[in-house]
């Protein structure tokens, strides 16, 4: 791919922002948190094997920051590949 981007947020954090959405856990939302954690650690791997395609983002930001990381990392993404100067 051309661009990666992984949110990163505390587990904590994450899972009650999909209660909120949700109401209700379900199946993958219901894993214990240990399973969560080492989920986000291969993500972070993944994202060290190919820096040069991945940015990470925190997520535990507000949603507008967060936003604008998101547009912005686009952006550039797409001004490199057609460069755009």
């Amino acid at each position: 791919p051309e661009l990666t981007i992984i949110y990163t947020a505390e587990v904590k954090t994450a899972l009650q922002r999909a209660h909120r959405k949700a109401r209700k856990a379900d199946y993958f939302e219901s894993k214990p948190s240990g399973f969560f954690e080492r989920v986000a650690e291969g993500y972070v791997t993944a994202a060290s094997r190919y820096p040069y395609e991945t940015i990470t983002i925190d997520a535990g930001q507000p949603i507008e920051t967060v936003h604008a990381q998101t547009t912005l990392a686009i952006q550039q993404a797409l001004d490199k590949k057609f460069k755009v100067s």
